[in-house]
Parts: C-alpha cells; sequence; structure tokens
C-alpha cells in the first residue's frame, strides 16, 4: 500500500483511524511537523478530505522515495483543549483525559493544556500522567477565581510546571506532584499565576510532595492563593531546600507548609501586597526556616550594621531582610564573624577583634585562629 505524508501536529493516531477506513498505518512524528500514513489507495480520498477539513495539507506520495518533499516546520508548543461532555471532538480537543495526554506525548516540546468547563466539569482520573517535557495548565481567564478543576485521589502528575487561571481542589490521599531529586540549577520552578487558587481535600494529601534530598522552587504570582490549612507542600526527608516566594497579591495561607527537622525552609515575600504566613505549626518550630523581605530592598534604606531586627515576614525594611540573610549563612549579626577557608587567615582574612577563622587544611596549631588585635585588618590572628 502506498504512503501518504501530511503536515500536521495536533491529531492523533486514534482520530485518523475513526475516519479513515482500515487498514491505516501510522509512522511517528518526523524531525518536523509531518507524519507518514499507509493507506489502502482506495481510502485516499477519504483521508485527504478528512485532513483538509481539519486545515492540513497533503506534501507527497510514497516520501521515502521522494525526501525532497518533506515538510520544514518546526515543532513548537503542542496546544489541546480538555473538554468533558464534547460530543463530537476536533483537532486538539478532548473529551477523555487519557487521549489527551497520550496525544501531548507526540509533541516534542512543552505542551499546553487548556482546561473547557462549558460542558461537563473538569476533573483528572485516577492514574499516573506524564507530558514528556515541562508543560502548562490554563484555565479561562473569565473565572474571577479560575476555572474549576477536581483532582481525584490517586492521580499522579509528572512534567507540570505551571498553572493558571485555575481552582484546584485535590482529593488526593497522598500526592499529586512528586519533586524529582536534583539540584536548583537542574530542577524546574514551579508557578502559580493569575487566579489560580489550591484547596487541599482530601485528608493527609498534600500537592507538592519532596521525599529526596532535593531543591523545591515554588513561586506564586499575580492573584494566585493557596487556602489556609490546605496542605500544599509535604517534605518527608531531611536535607531538602524548600523556597517559597509570592509576589503580586499572592497569598500563601497558614497552616500550608508541612515538613521534617533537618531541611530548610524559606519564605519570600516579594513585595508588601504579597502575604507569606509565618504560621506554619507543620514545620519544626511551627514557621520557617528563614523568612526575607526583599521588596523593601528598592528603598534605598541604609544599611546599619550595629543594629540587629529580627527576621520575620512582617519586616518593613531592608535591615532585617539583610539580617535575615546573615543569619541564613551562618554570620552573627552586629558581632564577631566567622570564617572558614584553607591556611593561616594571618595578612590575607580582613577582621576586627573577637573574629575566627578556621582553617581547612587542618592541623595541631593550625586549626582555630582568634582575632585579638587590629580592627579591619588582615592581621592579628593568633592560632589556638
Amino acid at each position: 500500500m502506498p504512503v501518504y505524508r501530511y503536515i500536521f501536529d495536533l491529531v492523533t493516531d486514534a482520530l485518523i483511524a475513526n475516519q479513515v477506513p482500515p487498514p491505516v498505518t501510522i509512522g511517528g512524528m518526523g524531525p518536523d511537523i509531518y507524519k507518514d500514513i499507509t493507506v489502502d489507495v482506495s481510502s485516499k480520498g477519504a483521508l485527504d478530505s478528512f485532513m483538509a477539513s481539519l486545515g492540513y495539507s497533503y506534501v507527497s506520495t510514497d516520501p521515502v522515495l521522494s525526501p525532497s518533499h518533506q515538510a520544514t516546520i518546526s515543532v513548537g508548543i503542542g496546544q489541546f483543549i480538555f473538554r468533558p461532555g464534547e460530543p463530537n471532538p476536533k483537532a486538539n480537543t478532548y473529551a477523555d483525559w487519557s487521549q489527551l495526554v497520550a496525544s501531548a506525548l507526540l509533541i516534542d516540546g512543552q505542551n499546553l493544556v487548556y482546561f473547557d468547563d462549558s460542558l461537563a466539569p473538569c476533573s483528572i482520573p485516577a492514574g499516573v500522567w506524564d507530558f514528556g517535557s515541562p508543560s502548562l495548565f490554563w484555565g479561562n481567564t473569565q473565572y474571577p477565581s479560575g476555572t474549576p478543576l477536581t483532582i481525584d485521589d490517586g492521580a499522579t502528575i509528572l512534567n507540570v510546571t505551571r498553572f493558571q487561571n485555575l481552582n484546584i481542589t485535590s482529593n488526593s490521599t497522598t500526592f499529586v506532584i512528586d519533586v524529582p531529586p536534583g539540584t536548583s540549577t537542574a530542577l524546574p520552578v514551579y508557578a502559580f499565576d493569575g487566579f489560580t487558587t489550591f484547596t487541599q481535600a482530601g485528608a493527609g494529601g498534600s500537592f507538592l510532595r519532596v521525599a529526596a534530598a532535593t531543591v523545591l522552587n515554588v513561586t506564586l504570582l499575580a492573584n494566585s492563593r493557596v487556602v489556609a490549612n490546605s496542605k500544599f507542600i509535604n517534605t518527608t526527608v531531611a536535607g531538602a531546600q524548600v523556597v517559597v516566594s509570592a509576589s503580586g497579591t499572592a497569598n500563601l495561607g497558614s497552616n500550608t507548609i508541612a515538613g521534617v527537622a533537618g531541611s530548610t525552609y524559606v519564605g519570600v515575600r516579594a513585595n508588601a501586597g504579597a502575604t507569606v504566613s509565618a504560621t506554619q505549626t507543620g514545620l519544626p518550630g511551627g514557621t520557617f526556616s528563614a523568612a526575607i523581605v526583599n521588596s523593601e530592598l528598592a528603598a534605598n534604606v541604609a544599611y546599619n550594621d550595629a543594629t540587629v531586627t529580627p527576621p520575620s515576614l512582617g519586616a518593613t525594611t531592608s535591615q532585617a531582610a539583610i539580617d535575615a540573610l546573615k543569619l541564613k549563612i551562618g554570620k552573627n549579626v552586629a558581632g564577631a564573624v566567622w570564617s572558614s577557608a584553607a591556611g593561616s587567615p594571618e595578612g590575607v582574612i580582613v577582621g576586627s577583634p573577637g573574629d575566627l577563622y578556621t582553617s581547612t587544611a587542618g592541623g595541631a596549631g593550625t586549626t582555630l585562629y582568634v582575632k585579638e588585635s587590629g580592627a579591619a585588618t588582615n592581621t592579628g590572628w593568633i592560632a589556638k
């Protein structure tokens, strides 16, 4: 049977097979946006009509023998519409969630899934749903609190990192996204934007789970919010770093972060309109390991090293932000400084009386040094 090549990217194999008489053999996606479809010659007319109705063009017959006819369009972001209850899905519109995910995996690059509840409520059923590449979930911007989206218990999502204009209710009793192990440079930032709202309804569950010594960065943008007492992040191991920031008028409610001792939890409020609740009873000590307010740095308020402002999420000056950072990196605010490197500090490290220095090179009598004289000089270090 002959092979026919068409330029297209968003039509699923199942949809073609439903419209064209069998037998139908559909080849894999090429390096450009095209597919090779093998059908009986008598089915060519039906195939042409169906593809033309979707706006996709026929390229060549037996393209293996005529490679110069290959398509030259680059693969871009795959855009899909999830519309439950749609009786006649076409092109990139799906009423069945599993078919949508299967089609998304054919796209070489990001996917954007738009949730449309105009015919029936949107819900993600139980199962493991992997989108292959970091993808985006979007809702209707006309909703003041986002398109309602229910995540059923047992549903796990992989490779989705941005959520916009969605009113998410999770019924999960475990987790929806398991944060992968890695470093901050290798892992994505999970972003919640627009009017996205998250509510945890399933007992014992959370949206994001950190079960490895990894780095989790979450940013709440615009009007997004996490409803109080909804477990949003749950860290179950030591050695992890969790950073949650809010900007615009975003709101991280109280008791939305849980974790164990031995991991670091940082809350960042990027501007005065945002809210990051310091009350997190699920964390060791009932609050963040460090709280940073960085919006006021632009106010050009002079920093005074002799003044100590306890770092808190309610602080309104750069003084508190810088003090919090100094405490975080192990420097004593308005007091002695402890530094470390390999070798002797004498003639190298600038310090003042009372400062401490430890040499990573070690050795008897050459590991600990105390600055006994000379303010803001690099001499006066005495080995102990």
